[in-house]
C-alpha cells in the first residue's frame, strides 16, 4: 500500500509529463506557425484579375488600374513577391476557387462567398443601370426589370437582385457576357443596337469610358445599386496562406493610407477617397 508520500510524488510526476507534453505541443505549434510563415514568405503570391478599366488595366502599362496599383504597392510595403495574370472575369473565378491562384481581384465583399477576405477595402464600386439616352426607363426596385431585356457580366455578384434575377428568369431576358477582352464596348455596342432595354455596368468604368471617349456620350444611367466593398478574393484552397496574405494587404494597405499615397492613386484615377 502506497504513503501519502508516495501518492503525493506520483501525482507530481503525472502533472510534470502533462506540462512536459503542453509545452511541447505549444513550441511545434509554433515551429509549424513559423515553418508555415516562412513557406509563405517563399513562395511568390499569384494574383489574376480581368480587364476592368479603370480598376484593373491589361493593356495600359503607364496606368495598370487603380486597385491594381494599390495592391501591388501594399504588397511591395510588405515586401511580399507577387505575380499579376490577366485571364477573363469567369475563368480567373473558376481557377481562384481551385486554388490555382491566390487571390482574385477584384469581386465585392458581399456575393461571393467562395473567397475569403481581408478587412480593408481596396475600392468600392458601384453597379448602375444604362440605358439609350431616348430610353424613359428608370430603375427603382427589382420588378421593373419585368419585361426587360437586360444585359451584364457573367457571375457579377450583384447579391439579392442576382438572387431575383433567377427566380424570375422566364419574366426577365437575360445576356450573359463572359467578360472577355473589350466587354466594355461590346456591351454598350449591344445595347445601342436595341438588343437590350438596358445594360448593368460599374459607374467607375462607365466614368472612365466617358473621359476617354470610348463610350459614346448617348447612354444615361437610370438607376444605381447600393455602393459596394471591393477586396481581393482570396483563395479557400489554402486556408493558413489565405490568413497570412490577408493580413498583409491589410497592414500594407494601411501604411497606404497614412503615407497619403492611398489619396494620390485614386486621384490619378479620378477616384474620390
Amino acid at each position: 500500500m502506497r504513503t501519502l508520500t508516495q501518492i503525493g510524488f506520483a501525482c507530481l510526476s503525472v502533472i510534470a509529463a502533462i506540462a512536459a507534453i503542453s509545452v511541447a505541443s505549444i513550441v511545434a505549434h509554433a515551429d509549424t506557425e513559423a515553418g508555415s510563415r516562412a513557406e509563405n514568405a517563399q513562395k511568390p503570391v499569384a494574383l489574376v484579375a480581368d480587364d476592368w478599366c479603370p480598376q484593373h488595366c491589361e493593356f495600359n502599362p503607364s496606368h495598370k488600374g487603380y486597385i491594381v496599383e494599390i495592391v501591388e504597392q501594399a504588397l511591395t510595403e510588405e515586401g511580399v513577391a507577387f505575380t499579376i495574370t490577366y485571364a477573363p472575369w469567369t475563368r480567373g473565378l473558376r481557377m481562384t476557387e481551385a486554388g490555382d491562384f491566390d487571390g482574385l481581384l477584384t469581386p465585392t465583399v458581399n456575393g461571393y462567398e467562395q473567397f475569403q477576405f481581408h478587412q480593408e477595402p481596396v475600392g468600392y464600386q458601384q453597379y448602375c443601370f444604362y440605358v439609350n439616352a431616348d430610353s424613359p426607363w428608370r430603375y427603382t426596385a427589382p420588378k421593373d426589370l419585368l419585361g426587360k431585356r437586360l444585359a451584364h457580366l457573367k457571375e457579377s455578384g450583384f447579391g439579392e437582385l442576382e438572387t431575383y434575377l433567377k427566380a424570375n428568369k422566364d419574366a426577365i431576358a437575360i445576356d450573359e457576357f463572359p467578360g472577355n477582352k473589350d466587354f466594355t464596348y461590346s456591351i454598350f455596342k449591344f445595347l445601342a443596337a436595341g438588343r437590350a432595354d438596358t445594360i448593368i455596368m460599374t459607374s467607375d468604368v462607365y466614368d472612365f469610358g466617358i473621359r476617354l471617349g470610348k463610350i459614346a456620350s448617348t447612354f444615361k444611367s437610370a438607376g444605381c445599386l447600393s455602393k459596394q466593398k471591393l477586396a481581393v478574393g482570396l483563395s479557400k484552397g489554402n486556408p493558413e496562406r489565405a490568413k497570412w496574405l490577408g493580413q498583409k494587404l491589410d497592414s500594407g494597405i494601411r501604411k497606404l493610407r497614412h503615407s497619403g499615397k492611398l489619396k494620390a492613386i485614386l486621384a490619378e484615377y479620378g477616384i474620390s477617397p
